[in-house]
């Protein structure tokens, strides 16, 4: 006989999937709403109160990439011997330690290791996340379901941008900064708890041990086209968006409020941006709507680059509307190809290149910016580069459709 209590466990059981799956799905929230564009968005009151200017505070950016880029090492060389859960609650656990740390600077030695631990533990979050909520999802709805978590990303960026904003003018002050890096920390600890005690994703098949190799990178097909277009993307965005808020006020004329509210507003496009171009790759294929965003994204970086006031504005909002959208794509791309733990693994590998290819971009990018006294010519050669990864993109031979 079947019993209450014998359907309602079943019941509980599912509920808790879907709240260990909805958690792991804010994750990207803590890697990259919190560790890299909160950054962005407080960088131009950070410059002013802590006397630092766009060479060092690009530098922090690069900091930020490099740290990226020894994690992504880690998890690669993890990614056979842990579960991914596992390494996904450990970067968030460090984000959460970088977050409190950042509250508490007062120079450029004490910002670089606060940007250290938010931006290196980002790659244990970003690298596992899609691969955890993917699984057991059919090809043809897997954009959709990543594409969610680039849309938290927006959600959680548009939340800190509005809040900052709100807090700063009740507050009386345009450079209040310190209060958003703890709270941050404070919502970190809570994802943190509620992964603990509810994520419990289905184990993972071991594979066998062994060094870091591309074995698993070299089984996606044009990895290195691929891999290319990935490295393009990741100059831009982290030569570009660290320092737009700062040029939308310098350049583009905007006042700090509505520079801050320009930049929350971006992120609030990313929501359903994501999950719509996750759902088109899904039903047309890839590589049109890779090309796409990188060809748009280009497009906006040039118009923010050339454009003031309502003309920079729209070129930000091109940007923001498909610009998050592109590692979600990558990521999709790569899933289609491997399993399980084979997915972390050729990601993050994938990902090393994306992170020697940031590195150098937001100390360059600041650098021109104070040696000519904007931001055009930086952000007019990062819209070349992204230009350019869409037509290496557009060579990209056409996959069966799954």
């Amino acid at each position: 006989m079947t019993t209450v209590s014998s359907v309602a466990a079943p019941r509980r059981g599912r509920r808790l999937l879907l709240a260990g799956t909805a958690l792991v799905t804010i994750t990207p929230i803590v890697s990259h709403s919190f560790g890299r564009a909160t950054y962005g968005l407080l960088l131009p009151a950070m410059e002013d109160t802590l006397g630092l200017n766009h060479a060092q505070t690009g530098l922090g950016g690069t900091v930020i990439y490099g740290a990226y880029l020894l994690g992504v090492i880690v998890v690669a060389l993890l990614a056979r011997r842990c579960e991914p859960i596992t390494i996904l609650r450990g970067g968030v656990a460090i984000v959460g330690l970088g977050l409190v740390w950042m509250s508490t600077v007062h120079g450029l030695p004490a910002l670089m290791a606060g940007l250290f631990l938010t931006g290196g533990a980002g790659a244990g979050i970003w690298i596992t996340s899609p691969g955890i909520v993917s699984a057991g999802v059919a090809p043809e709805r897997r954009g959709v379901v990543i594409g969610l978590l680039t849309a938290s990303v927006g959600l959680g960026t548009f939340v800190v941008g509005m809040s900052t904003t709100a807090v700063r003018h009740r507050a009386g002050d345009d450079l209040l900064w310190r209060p958003v890096w703890l709270a941050e920390a404070v919502v970190t600890s809570a994802i943190l708890v509620g992964l603990v005690l509810l994520a419990r994703p289905e184990r993972t098949e071991r594979v066998s041990a062994g060094g870091f190799s591309l074995d698993r990178l070299r089984s996606v097909p044009s990895w290195k086209r691929v891999t290319a277009a990935y490295a393009m993307f990741a100059a831009v965005g982290a030569g570009f968006s660290p320092f737009l808020v700062r040029a939308l006020q310098n350049d583009g004329q905007l006042s700090k409020a509505g520079a801050a509210s320009v930049f929350a507003t971006m992120s609030l496009l990313a929501i359903p941006g994501a999950p719509l171009l996750g759902w088109l790759s899904d039903r047309w294929g890839r590589k049109p709507v890779m090309v796409f965003v990188l060809t748009t994204a280009g497009t906006g970086t040039a118009v923010v680059a050339l454009g003031h006031g309502a003309v920079a504005v729209v070129g930000t909002f091109l940007f923001g509307a498909v610009w998050s959208s592109y590692p979600t794509l990558v990521a999709t791309y790569v899933r289609d190809h491997t399993e399980a733990r084979g997915f972390s693994e050729a990601f993050s590998t994938m990902t090393i290149f994306y992170g020697a290819a940031a590195l150098s971009a937001p100390f360059l990018t600041g650098w021109l910016a104070d040696t000519t006294g904007h931001f055009r010519t930086p952000f007019v050669g990062l819209s070349v580069v992204c230009l350019c990864g869409a037509v290496l993109m557009a060579g990209l031979p056409a996959q069966p459709h799954r």
